[in-house]
């Protein structure tokens, strides 16, 4: 089944490992008549933006799916990052065993929309994490935790 993909000016698509990049005065259409890798701009994690856990999972994934020929290295990059997510919020069990049956089944595409939802959680949680300090801030007995701001 064919894909029909229409490009903005100025946007940027990766198709099996090429950036293409609309260089024309308008929106430009493709249509993918084959089965091809392919990411649009803004779903790509740049190397440089993956600063979290789950941003470094899902940079790996991104690799793994848009570079075929380097898959092994990708997949074990993947592997460890994404059990030492799981290890570390128990809380997003359900979304690894998803990302994790995604990735054995050579779901790749899915696997990395699921994990923007591991992203998601894992922004959920810090401002929780700050929240909570924040309020304990004003509870007796936590007075170290305004000191400790005092040092940064």
């Amino acid at each position: 089944m064919a894909l029909l993909i229409h490009l903005k000016k100025g946007r940027k698509i990766i198709i099996n490992g090429a950036v293409l990049e609309n260089a024309s005065g308008r929106t430009a259409s493709f249509l993918m008549c084959n089965e091809a890798e392919l990411l649009r701009g803004e779903d790509v994690l740049p190397p440089d933006d993956a600063l979290t856990p789950a941003g470094r999972v899902y940079y790996a994934l991104q690799c793994l799916y848009l570079f075929p020929d380097r898959r092994p290295v990708y997949a074990a990059a993947f592997d460890a990052l994404i059990e030492a997510f799981g290890c570390a919020a128990p809380s997003t069990a359900p979304l690894v065993a998803r990302i994790r049956a995604a990735v054995a089944e050579g779901r790749y595409y899915d696997a990395l929309k699921t994990t923007r939802q591991l992203i998601q959680h894992e922004a959920w949680m810090a401002s929780a994490l700050a929240a909570q300090a924040s309020c304990a801030n004003g509870v007796p007995g936590h007075e170290h935790l305004a000191e400790a701001e005092a040092f940064d």
